[in-house]
């Protein structure tokens, strides 16, 4: 390698492009003395990512231009080049450029003004042992439930099926058509009251504006006061409604009301339904008990089985519902699976067989 050659390529050659390339592969193996130089054809081409056609043309170009002279083989059998590099001749140009240049342009470059170099400033480790103290896993690992003692399960009071209940049994109530709607306002004033009152309080409220003569129309503007907004409004308004319900509608004494709309309520068939509703009362919820199940009475014997009327208002509902209550009360006392008729005044279709 010469650094020389490699210099004045840099410095003199007009060569551009591939035929650049090329020169500066030849000086890079030019010899001690600066101009002889004898890669193969391959060698430039590896060199220069040229291929070996391009190299040849390049070399041709080269020769044109007077940069490089074709001088023979060398002893490798490869063709041998000279770059015009007379040492004394390259010396007489250098110093020549050095004088008329001052020797500006040889010297090397004076900084005038040196940067301090700035050392990096040691980083100090401390070592903190909380980083390396193990982190608390997220993980909550929920204990395991005893199968034979499962945890009980409270009703959500606010539950969407509650919220349907309510408004169901108000459509019902006032005699609205299917076509109402259960809208966002409805559904809000619905949930505060369960929330504030439960399922079996805003049942009764929305029956009890039917024992206010003022609420059914009875007034000076004769307008009847049945709007889901009033009746749930707050906890005055579920409550005078609700006790208004309990105190005329299916709460209350109901063996009195039995035996005048049942004519086969006798003391035989009281006898048998005493254990029942007592053992009926002990299956289920003193609140709910109170509210749907109060109301069923003793109506007559079919061939051994006891008959239960209750008001129509409620009979589909507690048909569904307290079905398997009825049973188990039944058998635990030694009855038939009971069955169900409305009553109002006298026994209608049965609504619901064991």
């Amino acid at each position: 390698m010469s650094v020389e050659a490699l210099s004045w390529v840099f410095r003199r050659s007009r060569a551009e492009h591939s035929a650049r390339l090329v020169l500066l592969s030849l000086a890079n193996h030019a010899g001690g003395d600066g101009g002889h130089t004898y890669p193969s054809i391959g060698k430039i081409a590896a060199e220069t990512r040229l291929g070996e056609s391009t190299v040849r043309g390049a070399l041709e170009q080269l020769k044109d231009l007077g940069e490089i002279t074709e001088v023979g083989v060398s002893p490798l059998r490869t063709r041998c080049f000279r770059l015009p590099l007379d040492p004394a001749e390259s010396a007489g140009s250098e110093g020549a450029d050095t004088a008329g240049s001052g020797g500006a342009e040889s010297a090397p470059p004076q900084n005038l003004h040196p940067r301090r170099i700035q050392q990096p400033t040691p980083q100090i480790l401390r070592f903190d042992p909380a980083e390396s103290a193990p982190k608390p896993s997220l993980t909550v690992h929920q204990p395991k439930e005893d199968a034979s003692h499962p945890r009980p399960v409270r009703p959500n009071r606010t539950t969407t099926g509650d919220v349907t209940k309510v408004f169901d049994e108000w459509v019902t109530a006032t005699g609205r058509t299917g076509r109402t709607q259960l809208t966002d306002k409805r559904r809000r004033i619905i949930r505060r009251a369960l929330a504030s009152h439960g399922l079996a309080d805003c049942l009764d409220a929305v029956h009890g504006w039917r024992h206010s003569s003022h609420h059914r129309g009875e007034n000076q503007q004769q307008t009847v006061y049945d709007d889901l907004e009033l009746l749930l409004r707050d906890a005055r308004q579920i409550e005078k409604f609700r006790d208004l319900q309990r105190k005329h509608g299916v709460g209350g004494n109901v063996a009195g009301a039995a035996a005048a709309s049942c004519p086969g309520f006798s003391s035989e068939l009281a006898a048998r339904w005493a254990p029942l509703a007592a053992r009926l009362a002990d299956l289920v919820e003193k609140e709910t008990h109170d509210v749907w199940l109060r109301p069923l009475h003793p109506h007559t014997d079919l061939d051994g089985t006891l008959v239960l009327g209750l008001p129509p208002e409620i009979a589909l509902w507690v048909g569904d519902r307290f079905r398997g209550a009825l049973d188990r009360a039944a058998a635990d006392v030694g009855e038939q699976p009971v069955r169900l008729i409305e009553c109002a005044s006298n026994a209608l279709g049965e609504v619901n067989a064991a």
